[in-house]
């Protein structure tokens, strides 16, 4: 019966003399999935390269892509502040609060940040790594921790939750670690900035430049003088009036003349009147004297 079987089936169905080749290259809808990640990575990096965007927006950017190229069901980045590691950025619903802290001291992200190594749990319930209550309260069976490295080591973590064991495969592990490189370039160009910023002093108020001011204007302080005369100020005559301009020259050059006139000509009239006054006393006293007087004499 399995001879006839074989021989009915070889029958109905003919070989084919020219199989089809089977595909040497991805479906076109995988090749624009990959384009479409690469720009998203580009767009990212230059974000967090050029400074054009906050660190916050950065940061929430990286976050959204992080929860949609893993496909994770919870993704929290953690930055150091003031010695803590709190969350900056989270996207989906099994991700902890904004400002919330995130445990360094145990756990698996606090052997990430001892380690500086990527760590993956597969199932929350059999890894000794985390606390299976926990977890299961929260409905979190698979987490990834990476590292975000700063300038003097481990500056904070990129925490993806998935509510499935063995959620995250090797291109999802590629994509979060591309990501958290991201968030390195933004904090180290922020983390830059601000030192640059501390070591640079308040600028100073610049004094006050001497300006050139008409005249009746308030003079300048005294702490502030004026630009000494150049050859062609002194012989042309400078713009601000006061300073080497020919007219005030000549007009105190006339008035000098015009009180030195005045004084000459004041001195010479009272010379002429006491002159005027001896002539007339001496007049009046060798005058002859009247017939009268002559009479009376005689």
């Amino acid at each position: 019966m399995a001879t006839a079987l074989r021989q009915a089936s070889s029958s109905s169905v003919p070989p084919e003399t020219n199989p089809r080749p089977l595909p040497s290259k991805p479906e076109p809808a995988t090749v624009e999935e990959s384009s479409d990640e690469r720009e998203l990575l580009a767009m990212l990096r230059e974000a967090a390269t050029s400074g054009a965007k906050p660190l916050e927006s950065v940061l929430d950017a990286v976050a959204n892509a992080a929860r949609a190229l893993s496909g994770a069901d919870g993704i929290a980045i953690g930055l150091e502040t003031n010695g803590t590691i709190t969350c900056r950025a989270r996207s989906g619903s099994i991700a902890p609060p904004l400002d919330a802290p995130i445990t360094a001291t145990s756990g698996i992200s606090g052997a990430c940040l001892r380690s500086g190594n990527m760590l993956v749990c597969h199932d929350a319930g059999t890894d000794p790594r985390v606390d299976a209550e926990v977890c299961r309260s929260l409905g979190i069976r698979a987490i990834v921790v990476v590292p975000v490295r700063g300038n003097t080591g481990v500056a904070g973590l990129l925490e993806a939750f998935a509510a499935r064991a063995n959620a995250f495969d090797a291109d999802a592990l590629k994509s979060l670690r591309e990501l958290a490189g991201i968030v390195e370039t933004a904090h180290r160009r922020v983390t830059l900035n601000n030192a640059v910023s501390a070591r640079v002093p308040a600028r100073l108020p610049a004094p006050p430049a001497y300006v050139r001011t008409p005249r009746n204007a308030v003079a300048p302080p005294a702490s502030y003088s004026a630009a000494p005369l150049t050859a062609e100020e002194i012989t042309l005559g400078g713009s601000e009036p006061g300073r080497g301009s020919p007219w005030i020259f000549g007009a105190a050059a006339l008035t000098l003349l015009l009180v030195v006139a005045v004084a000459w000509w004041s001195w010479q009239s009272g010379d002429d009147e006491s002159s005027a006054g001896t002539q007339t006393v001496r007049a009046a006293s060798i005058q002859p004297a009247s017939p009268s007087a002559q009479r009376g004499e005689a």
